[in-house]
């Protein structure tokens, strides 16, 4: 066997911090191996006793890059071509594969490569070892692998000017193209780290890269999010211990104070090198790159997230460029944006958005998305959540709100078809600024949000623009349609380009400007509008102003919009992240209806920004122009954009129309505009008549689908009041949620009954439960008593405490207001006998409402720590035969609904004294005497509660079962 060991120092590793990993890593959901051991790694050296694994194509220089690591890094360097395969074989690599052949080659090679055995060293594959499965998950569990990215063409040129001929796999009839192109699928399989390699870059530099990607990888707690609200100068210790990382604001949304989350670090940048390299790529190709650099691997590993992409912009999409960009009329180009699902842009981030919230979601928890739209949002929002896996349909429902009177006949049609067992279209009486309006303070509103957590184990998360996710997917598309023009040789890279796009709530806008800040060379972002012009007034004066403004129809009803949330990310970047002048400005918005810009913030954003609106008239008269000049039909929002177009450009550049949404979905509006006298009112009709035109682009096979199945589809419609919209909500959970009990009550309690009398036989009926809590604290010491409203603290039911280890701040009440259920009530304190913290007596009467927490680990972290708000119980239920008849419900539907696990205590393994409270735990839940002493640690016991327990639910193992192991285990 090959050995190379690189002996390190380091850090002793305490049994503690030791037997703490391994309980975290046993309650974290399943994970790619690269980021279990990336928080142990990331405490030592760059290398440690770990291997960086550089793998690639032929040519592509991974030997000589390796050299060159680990000259920097002062470390063994293993060539596997040179120093493994040739010194095995006693022959060099050309003679082996001329003497076995490809298949036998291949087999030799991976034997070889199980033979390895490396430390603190730098590996450099050869270009076949990704071809066999059992060699690269031998090499790879020591190691770190990083994918050195060269283009196609770019190899090719260097293995011709080499004149290698040992490519495994070359043959007659078979391309040196092909096989480049079809290893590339067991490259993406085992990479954990992309670096992008141009046909120029220097080996020195290439190196760096590697290095610069390995120290990112480690370093995941630099990549946090904040407010567009918060204050830098003014953070709080709390802030900076619950930093948030991307799964958390995929799952949040919107920020507690009302702000969008926007990352601390700004997006990364892209070299000219680097955007030259994805010119030949394909679509789901660069979304990868782009995404992977937006997303750190500690969140969704490189393979997961590569899953994730294809499975967005596959089969569901129409063309199979996904976004291709088609020339209109003289230096303007369309980016077609509606070959998705519901033929609009939206389905660019909607297809990937939910695998994303359900891969970065606890798979304890039930989630409920709200999402309000002005049209095209609603059904690709449907669609998309539609796609999920079954088990993740069982657990993430969605509401789309929607203006009754404010979508097109058809957008409607689509929402009410695309209705799922989880999903669901409400109309709301009024227009979209209040559907979104209203979604906002629903999340601000903490008495709500917790009430939904405690009494239905459910959170909110939304999947608007707002939400930080959806904004990615359209930085690639913006970046592709550049990309695009570059290589149909329409500019040459480097050469500027204007962007138009029809906007209302400023997203795709946003979008565009960023794929700017990461190196694409767009010149001007124009903002078109419709008659609801408040931006395009707003980008003019610096005055947003909405006083006497009232929302007019359109017919590009996706952009009647009149507050533009995304508006906000946009001045927190020019602002230089001044989250306090941004939190005055929406704030005096939202309380007067305007607010005016500086002159040099107006400057800034002038420099970046022109806007302009056009007419339903000008609208019109635009989509009869282009048609009977090139037989293309625009949509009604793509028409607003080529006027604007029109109106501002100084045809110096190429400017690249978004056109965002298919005419399908407009389709009276277009055939107002072709002149057509007399319009069909049913929708599918409408299409017809449109097909038969025989236009570019034809009829979207996907709507004509769906209105197809839509028959006599119904929504419910609901009043514009926010109780009412709260009440729908809770109405929609209960249904979906909470609607299969497997088990009636008087079934539960004998079940229970039987199952405490065989194994408590220390417990009796009204025995009062103590409950020792840990060291001494503000925090973790006993209660605030009193009659006073506010808060309940302590090691076992602490709120502040929760809030600062970690929960959720959604679903945590500020210290400020009372908790509903806690007013005038008692918590009676008692001595402790051992004096080791307090015990509390919990009486019928001295308590109506408390909590127990449910520990999970959020997927992104090994060393963070979540927590979960779990149930509430009521005065009567504060009992251990209630305890336990609750326990058998829920652990029986625990396989349909929600984690509520009323037997668990919080745990934090840096806290010794929460390991004493799984001690006072079973002593209650036996029965035993108050001065009874067990066996072993109370770690030991900790981690014997947790571990078992915790197996159940990841096994579906039987709670009782489970149950009984850990009461024997336990020697008392």
């Amino acid at each position: 066997m090959f050995h190379i060991f690189q002996y390190q120092p380091l850090r002793l590793i305490t049994q503690n911090s030791l037997s703490s990993m391994c309980l975290k890593l046993m309650l974290s959901r399943p994970v790619a191996f690269a980021q279990i051991w990336k928080s142990w790694f990331s405490s030592h050296s760059l290398l440690g006793k770990k291997n960086i694994i550089l793998m690639g194509p032929p040519g592509a220089g991974k030997t000589t890059t390796g050299r060159l690591v680990g000259q920097k890094l002062d470390c063994p360097v293993i060539d596997i071509d040179d120093d493994v395969l040739e010194t095995t074989w006693n022959m060099s690599v050309s003679e082996k594969l001329q003497d076995v052949g490809y298949e036998e080659f291949l087999e030799e090679e991976g034997k070889a490569l199980l033979t390895v055995s490396a430390s603190g060293s730098v590996i450099s594959l050869s270009g076949s070892n990704p071809m066999h499965a059992a060699g690269m998950q031998h090499i790879k569990k020591n190691g770190i692998v990083v994918y050195l990215d060269v283009p196609t063409t770019v190899i090719m040129n260097r293995l011709k000017s080499k004149g290698m001929d040992r490519i495994v796999g070359l043959s007659p009839g078979i391309s040196l193209k092909d096989i480049l192109q079809f290893r590339k699928q067991f490259y993406k399989r085992w990479f954990d780290i992309r670096v992008l390699c141009g046909g120029d870059v220097a080996a020195e530099v290439v190196a760096e890269k590697v290095l610069d990607a390995v120290k990112r990888y480690q370093d995941s707690e630099l990549e946090t999010f904040v407010s567009t609200r918060s204050s830098r100068s003014g953070r709080s210790t709390e802030e900076d211990f619950h930093k948030l990382y991307f799964s958390d604001v995929v799952t949040q949304g919107l920020a507690l104070d009302g702000g969008l989350f926007v990352p601390e670090r700004g997006l990364p940048k892209f070299t000219a090198e680097e955007w030259q390299g994805l010119i030949e790529a394909t679509y789901i190709e660069r979304a990868q790159v782009i995404l992977e650099r937006c997303i750190h691997p500690a969140d969704i590993p490189a393979s997961k997230l590569a899953e994730i992409i294809e499975t967005a912009y596959g089969e569901n999409f129409s063309c199979s460029k996904v976004a291709p960009v088609r020339h209109l009329a003289g230096n303007q180009f369309l980016l077609e944006l509606f070959h998705g699902p519901t033929a609009s842009f939206k389905d660019f981030a909607l297809q990937l958005v939910p695998h994303l919230f359900a891969y970065c979601i606890p798979r304890s928890c039930n989630y409920l998305i709200l999402v309000a739209t002005s049209g095209d949002t609603g059904s690709a929002v449907l669609d998309g959540f539609s796609r999920l896996h079954d088990t993740d349909k069982q657990r993430i429902a969605l509401v789309n709100f929607f203006p009754e009177d404010g979508v097109s006949p058809i957008q409607k049609s689509q929402m009410i078809a695309c209705q799922k067992e989880n999903a669901w279209s409400v109309g709301v009486k009024s227009d979209f600024d209040f559907c979104q309006t209203a979604i906002k303070q629903i999340f601000t509103n903490s008495d709500f949000t917790g009430f939904l957590t405690v009494e239905y184990g459910t959170a909110l998360a939304a999947a608007n623009s707002i939400n930080w996710a959806r904004l990615l997917p359209q930085i690639v598309y913006h970046a592709s349609a550049y990309l695009d023009l570059v290589h149909q040789g329409i500019i040459s890279f480097g050469s500027p380009v204007d962007i138009c796009i029809p906007t209302g709530n400023f997203g795709n806008m946003l979008a565009a400007f960023y794929a700017k800040m990461m190196g694409i060379p767009i010149r001007k972002c124009i903002c078109a509008s419709n008659e609801n012009n408040v931006l395009t007034d707003f980008i003019r004066t610096g005055v947003y102003d909405l006083r006497g403004r009232k929302l007019i129809s359109s017919f590009s009803p996706a952009v009647d919009i009149l507050k533009s949330s995304n508006l906000e990310r946009y001045l927190h970047l020019i602002t230089n992240e001044n989250g306090q002048l941004v939190t005055q400005l929406f704030n005096q918005l939202e309380n007067q209806g305007h607010f005016q810009l500086q002159k040099d913030l107006l400057g800034k954003l002038q420099q970046d920004l022109v806007a302009g609106w056009c007419s339903d008239e000008d609208c019109l008269a635009a989509i009869h122009s282009v048609y009977s000049t090139t037989g293309y039909i625009l949509d009604t929002h793509t028409a607003v954009a080529k006027v604007v177009a029109d109106q501002l450009q100084d045809r110096t550049c190429p400017i690249i129309i978004s056109s965002t949404a298919h005419y399908s979905k407009f389709a009276p509006a277009i055939l107002r505009a072709l002149r057509i006298a007399e319009i069909n009112q049913n929708p599918l009709s409408q299409l017809h008549l449109l097909s038969s035109y025989s236009a570019l682009p034809p009829i979207h096979w996907g709507l004509l689908e769906t209105l197809k199945k839509t028959g006599n589809g119904d929504h419910q419609v609901c009043a514009a009041d926010m109780s009412v919209l709260m009440s729908h909500i809770e109405t929609l959970i209960q249904n979906h949620f909470m609607k299969s009990r497997p088990l009636s009550t008087s079934t539960v309690f004998l079940v229970a009954s039987l199952f405490i009398s065989l194994l408590m036989p220390g417990w009796r009926p009204g025995k009062r439960w103590c409950w020792e809590a840990g060291s001494s604290g503000e925090n973790s010491t006993g209660w605030e008593c009193g009659t006073e409203p506010g808060w309940a603290r302590g090691t076992l039911l602490s709120l502040p405490l929760a809030r600062q280890k970690g929960i959720p701040s959604s679903i945590c009440w500020p210290r400020s207001q009372p908790v509903p259920w806690l007013q005038g009530k008692h918590l009676t304190p008692s001595p402790c006998a051992d004096n080791r913290g307090t015990d509390v007596a919990l009486e019928e009467h001295t308590l109506s409402t408390t909590f127990l927490s449910v520990h999970r680990l959020h997927p992104r972290t090994i060393s963070g720590n979540r927590w979960r708000l779990g149930t509430k119980l009521s005065p009567a239920q504060w009992s251990p035969e209630h305890i336990l008849k609750n326990a058998v419900v829920e652990f029986t539907s625990l396989w349909i609904h929600q984690i509520h696990m009323l037997i668990f205590l919080p745990f934090d393994d840096r806290n010794h004294s929460d390991k004493h409270c799984a001690c006072a735990l079973w002593k209650a839940v036996l029965g035993l005497p108050k001065g009874a002493k067990m066996s072993g640690s109370p770690e030991r016991v900790s981690d014997i509660t947790l571990s078992l327990l915790l197996s159940a639910i990841n096994t579906r193992l039987s709670p009782y079962l489970v149950l009984y192991t850990t009461l024997a285990s336990l020697k008392w």
